[in-house]
């Protein structure tokens, strides 16, 4: 029984750390794309949209 629930257990850690790496990669790609566009003065659609879910307008 108890290697039953350490399966489970063990499948939604795992299931978790990779929604966590996914959405983490995702957040840190997007926010890198602000800093590097909003500093060096690239414009582009992406930019104005995650400009204004950021609030980072440059």
């Amino acid at each position: 029984m108890p290697s039953i629930f350490s399966g489970v257990s063990n499948v939604v850690d795992t299931i978790d750390d990779v929604f966590k790496s996914v959405l983490g990669k995702m957040f840190h790609v997007i926010e890198n794309h602000c800093v590097v566009y909003g500093y060096y003065g690239g414009r582009t659609e992406w930019d104005n949209i995650s400009g204004k879910l950021f609030s980072m307008e440059a």
